[in-house]
């Protein structure tokens, strides 16, 4: 066999699944021509062709128009009909769509193969995704109810590796229970699709309650327009089909099984119908097979009932739908197949989408629809589905009426996929006034955050402040220069913090460091109370309840404090990140944490904690009545606390309410595992100049006695870092600086043991 020339026959076809087939056979060419076989060329020109084949295959994923991810595989026979509907009525061209699949195995069976150029095989984890599309390519989020349930932050994942890429994301056909949106996650990241089309309703009028309200649209479920294809399977004419799920079975239990056998008996025993027992999701955790199977088994002496098989396709499956009378689904794409056949259909549902469908279609829910999760007795389906059957004919000829033109609005997703080209989808961020100084907002906590290049986890932060349980904010960005996404995110949240009653105001500058953004910030700041955050940390949801609450309690508060935690980046991805105390924490751990004059803590960083800090408004402006602060890169957390922690004294509430994240990838962890003190260093010196400067502006007695303890104070942290890194050149200098200037009298030494 010429190997070379098998694998460029396999190239020419539909490319699956594309990443590992290709690659495998392309790597075990190169080992068996090296055995010593004919296979047409060296072993050098194999190899050639093997890198050749690789690169083509990556140039051919990073350069599609069109991408369809988080498709579960169509054993799920709703998938199927998404991806085969979808790309039908947008008129995409099988050399123009790729597909992420978590079974492409499937997708093969079930003749997705024709449909795309690659299937690449995916386990839903955004690392899948390529980070080299282009701005012409679209990525489709099909699963229609993947937003279902909280949270998936799989989804979020993608959502923002495909826009990193510079490519659009669309949410096609989805349905989300309107509880879910309460959480700033799903809203944070629903905010970032480019489009969204909900298939009912209910699901759309919740996302424009939410603020979700960016080139939103309702249009039907693509899979209605699914054409039947013949089956081989002929029903007798008066059948009911049934399906169930093992969801629903899970959801409901025993119960649930019960009502499906006693409406079987009444079936069999009060009617002259035939039942079709019809699988449409045969996967291996997700399957109806198993459910149907023990069902028909406690039938199986009935020559009225039948089990269909699971290897028909999805257009199949439509065909063998509506040749039934009437049909009782639990699964949404079963009763879609259904609904647009004509068939009055029962549906046994478990989330928003079947009641959604189902009130667009009839006006109403009621009757058309039973949940699992409502049963209370075990003739409860029994009992929907003879009323079905007494209004079978009045609902068969209100959908013949109705479908029609139902259908031909599931063909308006083209018109907005293709807008998607030329749209820019973002809204406007107006900058905002600056505060008139003097004049408070009465009880509104003011936060500052300065942005620069923060797209990789603005979201966490922003999501955080949708999250607040006190929603009295207002949220003062600095976008510092940013080149990346950043402003895209932040307008994207915009409408969403705003339909949260929480007020925005935005300044963009040129990039002149974080001291430059808090200065022109405190032009801005109007509350009662500010604090400020970095953008890639976060608050607990909490937070504003706590703080504001603590100062409505605490007349003469200027300055409060608490703690906060430490965490990891990975464990932002922790959708449980909320109710877990396991982090590490930076908390006050002196004898007396209450202690209220804490201007030498501060100065000297003993038994104190930077980054939870709140201030009055108003006893800032006091001190600092023009708001400026040195532009310095370094220091911002004593220009804005120090004097105030000289005048006033400082409060404490013992709650963990802020994450500092830790990143692996900034520039202050790298040099420390290096071993490279001179950015440490260089920032240390910033902060030293800071403290000096602030104590020559302040009225103080011992002011030069101060100035030497900071001399000594940097010295001595500059030998800890030394000796921590083993730097010898750095010991040496800094030991002898040690000597000179700190060993004669150790003014630092004596101001530590004096702290408590």
């Amino acid at each position: 066999m010429n190997v070379k020339r098998a694998i460029k026959k396999i190239v020419k076809k539909p490319l699956y699944p594309i990443a590992k087939k290709i690659r495998h056979i392309a790597d075990a060419a190169v080992i068996e021509s090296g055995a010593g076989g004919s296979n047409g060329g060296s072993i050098s020109e194999l190899m050639t062709e093997n890198y050749l084949l690789k690169k083509d295959l990556d140039n051919l994923e990073q350069g599609l128009n069109y991408i369809y991810y988080y498709h579960g595989g169509s054993g799920n026979h709703g998938c199927e009909a998404l991806v085969k509907t979808i790309t039908n009525i947008c008129k995409i061209k099988r050399e123009e769509l790729g597909i992420y699949s978590y079974r492409p195995e499937q997708d093969k069976e079930f003749g997705i193969y024709d449909y795309a150029s690659f299937i690449k095989h995916s386990v839903l984890d955004s690392d899948d995704v390529l980070t080299r599309y282009h701005s012409g390519t679209t990525a489709f989020s099909i699963g229609g109810d993947n937003y279902c349930k909280f949270p998936n932050i799989q989804l979020a994942n993608y959502n923002r590796a495909f826009h990193e890429s510079n490519a659009k994301t669309a949410l096609i056909g989805c349905s989300i229970e309107p509880d879910v949106m309460k959480h700033g996650e799903i809203i944070g990241d629903l905010a970032q699709f480019d489009l969204i089309s909900a298939r009912e309703t209910i699901t759309y009028n919740a996302l424009l309650e939410n603020g979700i309200t960016k080139n939103t649209v309702l249009v039907p479920d693509s899979a209605f327009t699914l054409k039947p294809e013949p089956s081989g399977i002929t029903l007798n004419p008066k059948t009911v089909g049934i399906n169930i799920s093992d969801i629903a079975l899970q959801a409901a239990g025993d119960l649930f099984y019960k009502n499906i056998v006693n409406l079987i008996e009444y079936i069999l025993s009060k009617t002259d119908y035939s039942i079709a027992l019809i699988p449409h999701v045969h996967q291996d955790f997700n399957d109806d097979c198993g459910a149907l199977k023990k069902v028909y088994a406690h039938f199986l002496q009935h020559d009225r009932i039948k089990l269909i098989g699971n290897t028909f396709t999805a257009n199949q499956l439509k065909d063998i739908i509506g040749q039934c009378s009437m049909l009782v689904a639990a699964r949404t794409h079963c009763s879609v197949a259904g609904y647009s056949m004509n068939v009055p259909t029962l549906v046994l549902g478990y989330s928003v989408k079947s009641k959604g469908i189902a009130r667009d279609l009839f006006g109403t829910e009621e009757n058309y629809v039973k949940s699992v999760h409502d049963l209370k007795s075990e003739n409860d389906i029994k009992n929907a589905f003879i009323w079905l059957d007494k209004n079978q004919s009045k609902i068969r000829k209100h959908l013949k009426e109705f479908m029609p033109d139902y259908i031909k609005k599931a063909y308006d997703i083209k018109k907005h996929v293709d807008k998607l080209k030329i749209l820019d989808v973002s809204p406007k961020i107006k900058e905002g006034k600056k505060a008139r100084i003097g004049t408070y907002k009465k009880g509104k906590l003011s936060i500052i955050t300065s942005c620069y290049n923060s797209a990789s986890y603005l979201h966490r932060y922003l999501d955080s402040i949708l999250n607040q349980t006190n929603t009295n904010i207002e949220l003062v960005i600095i976008n510092d220069g940013s080149t990346d996404r950043t402003e895209k995110i932040l307008s994207n949240y915009l409408p969403l913090l705003e339909k949260k009653g929480i007020e925005v105001v935005y300044a963009k500058q040129p990039n002149g460091g974080i001291g430059v953004a808090y200065n022109n910030a405190l032009k801005y700041v109007s509350g009662e109370y500010f604090c400020w955050c970095d953008s890639d940390n976060f608050y607990s949801p909490d937070y504003c309840e706590k703080v504001l609450s603590f100062f409505k309690e605490h007349k003469d508060a200027n300055i409060l404090r608490h703690d906060g935690y430490l965490i990891d980046e990975k464990d932002c991805l922790d959708p449980k990140v909320f109710e877990r105390t396991d982090f590490d924490q930076f908390s006050i751990t002196s004898e007396n944490p209450y202690e209220k004059h804490l201007f030498m803590n501060s100065l000297l960083e003993k038994n104190w904690h930077f980054g939870c800090i709140i201030l009055r408004t108003s006893a800032f402006d006091k001190l600092n009545p023009k708001r400026n602060i040195f532009t310095s890169r370094y220091g911002q957390n004593w220009q804005l606390t120090l004097p105030l922690l000289k005048e006033y004294e400082a409060y404490y509430i013992p709650d963990h309410l802020f994450y500092f994240v830790m990143r692996a990838a900034s520039e202050s962890h790298q040099n420390r595992k290096e071993g490279d003190n001179s950015m440490l260093f260089r920032q240390l010196d910033g902060y030293h100049q800071i403290l000096e400067a602030l104590v020559n502006e302040m009225n103080l007695k011992n002011k030069s006695e101060l100035l030497e303890i900071l001399n000594q104070k940097y010295i001595c942290k500059k030998l800890e870092i030394a000796k921590v890194t083993k730097n010898e050149k750095d010991i040496e200098f800094l030991t002898n600086e040690f000597n000179k200037k700190v060993a004669p009298n150790n003014l630092y030494q004596k101001a530590l043991d004096k702290i408590k």
